[in-house]
């Protein structure tokens, strides 16, 4: 996809920009301005960042809050690109929220670049709008996209799965590593290489305190303890007072009955003989002779009757004592077995309770235990798992990549003359490049690939910005996706020699025309130096100049 010519419309829709890019080769964005010693050289200065900007959302960008003030969300681009040798025209206003349009038809960006096949990250890749801090990326330690990225431009593809597997089982590596720290935190003064004895230990406690359960339950079983009433106590108490008042009570007519029954047996042994009936005869006659109406006979008849009526009495007495100590008897006896009853109900529920008390604490502590036999066995689960990876899954992959790369030695040794070549061409001075794509030796963290890079004799401090423009325009010249090269002026920043900007920038032109490709660079009049036909070049391929007098949106925000 290339892009062809640009309009920026303002919220009238008047039109304020109307730039056409060349299709192949260099357009520069030149900024006619000299390095004010100050910095102030900002992405809203003039313009020629902002420029770039609108390019890349023309290749499907997110709005960027930042570069895109609110006074701008009404702005309009109007872009004509080609695609597959087909022309089409997009308009996409500059709001976060907008929809983008394709030849009057309206799309969402996923949408808009499904239809173009973009891919965002190889893009990032050749549309570089700020200064890089390696070969790859604009981070000093590229990520898996960086490289994968890079990989995929520059047509190693074989190699992609693999990278990716060894980026994915080393961040499983760091991940379980991690997990498995975190877990021997929860086990205190726990050495790691006594896991296996410790789970052996654990294990057998497990056991133990399962068979204490086990036995303990079934005691409790077999407890009849269904029956227990709220109250039982109060009524145990109850009914042993009226158990003690019974035997109070049946004791007393005892003592009763065993009187009555001495002194019943006592009168049964009394025999009263005639001549004392008739002296008591004799004398009352003598003395009360008017009251004596009977006979002797009569009175001995008459005792004998009160006698025998006293003993009769008193054997009634003895009956009914005997019947009320058999009453008795038997309420004591029914009440003390209730009171046995009781009794046994009471013990049962006080070893129902002391049961249920063990069966907790045996359970916390075989909780306890199982908790450490889980978090022990997730662990020597975790250390199997590194080790798997660390000594199985990461060895193969990275013997793998090794056997994969070998196989684009002429590929890559294309890439090596290529550089080689052009470093001679942009330095005056005998500078030797020497670049290699190389597989680590395996390693758990390290990342696989290495981007090997070098300038021999050159010492300069800008050394490390030409090589990241180097690996762009090796992009730029070897892959087959992106037929756009954008950079920004900051591509060029960094201490380096406007010599070997001036010499990059010939190389890139040179490649682009070559290739078929189209580069758009903004670049600043001050880092090009002293030479006068080279700026004067640059004015010539120049789609758009830039000044102090001349912003590109026509006031400075």
């Amino acid at each position: 996809m290339k892009i062809l010519s640009l309009k920026i419309l303002d919220k009238d829709r008047k039109e304020i920009r109307n730039i056409t890019f060349n299709e192949n080769g260099v357009s520069y964005i030149y900024a006619d301005i000299l390095k004010d010693g100050k910095g102030k050289n900002t992405l809203n200065s003039l313009g020629k960042s902002l420029l770039l900007k609108y390019i890349d959302y023309i290749y499907g960008a997110n709005v960027d809050n930042i570069a895109i003030k609110e006074i701008l969300y009404e702005y309009t681009l109007s872009a004509t690109v080609k695609h597959n040798n087909e022309t089409y025209g997009v308009v996409r206003k500059l709001h976060p929220k907008s929809s983008i349009y394709i030849n009057d038809k309206e799309y969402s960006l996923t949408g808009y670049k499904d239809f173009f096949n973009i891919n965002r990250s190889l893009y990032r890749k050749q549309i570089i709008l700020t200064q890089k801090n390696s070969e790859t990326s604009e981070s000093k330690n590229p990520n898996q996209n960086d490289v994968i990225s890079c990989l995929k431009l520059l047509e190693l593809n074989d190699l992609i799965e693999i990278i990716d597997t060894i980026y994915l089982n080393q961040i499983k590596y760091n991940e379980l590593n991690t997990n498995k720290n975190q877990l021997l935190t929860y086990i205190p003064n726990l050495n790691e290489n006594e896991i296996e004895e410790k789970i052996f230990m654990i294990d057998k406690d497990v056991q133990e305190y399962e068979e204490k359960i086990s036995e303990l339950s079934q005691n409790i079983k077999s407890l009849k303890i269904s029956n227990i009433k709220n109250n039982i106590i109060e009524e145990y108490a109850d009914k042993n007072t009226l158990l003690k008042q019974l035997k109070s009570e049946y004791e007393g007519n005892r003592l009763e009955k065993e009187r009555l029954e001495k002194f019943i047996e006592s009168l049964n042994k009394i025999d009263i003989p005639s001549d004392y009936i008739l002296s008591i005869f004799e004398k009352t006659k003598k003395e009360i002779p008017q009251m004596v109406k009977k006979t002797v006979n009569e009175v001995e008849i008459f005792h004998k009757k009160v006698f025998e009526e006293r003993t009769d009495f008193l054997k009634d007495k003895q009956l009914i004592l005997q019947k009320k100590l058999l009453s008795i008897s038997k309420q004591i006896k029914d009440l003390s077995l209730e009171l046995d009853n009781i009794g046994n109900l009471i013990s049962e529920n006080k070893i129902y309770q002391e049961s249920i008390d063990y069966y907790k604490k045996y359970t916390d502590e075989l909780n306890n235990y199982k908790y450490q036999q889980g978090e022990l066995s997730q662990i020597k689960r975790l250390k199997n798992d590194i080790k798997n990876i660390n000594e199985v899954q990461l060895v193969n992959n990275f013997n793998q990549a090794e056997k994969t790369i070998e196989a684009y030695e002429k590929k890559i040794k294309s890439y090596q003359e290529f550089l080689f070549q052009v470093t001679k061409n942009i330095y005056e001075k005998d500078v030797k490049c020497f670049f290699n794509i190389k597989i680590r030796k395996k390693h758990a963290k390290n990342r696989p690939v290495i981007f090997e890079f070098s300038l021999k004799g050159d010492t300069g401090e800008g050394v490390g910005t030409v090589k990241n423009n180097l690996f762009d325009l090796l992009l730029l010249k070897y892959n087959k996706y992106c037929e756009i090269l954008v950079q920004d002026s900051s591509c060029y920043s960094g201490g380096i020699d406007p010599r070997q900007i001036v010499g990059i920038l010939k190389e890139i032109e040179k490649t682009s025309l070559e290739e078929q490709k189209q580069v758009i660079i903004s670049i600043n009049k001050y880092q090009l130096g002293t030479n006068s036909n080279f700026i004067n070049h640059v004015k010539e391929k120049s789609v758009i100049t830039l000044s102090e007098g001349d912003y590109l949106m026509g006031f400075d925000f």
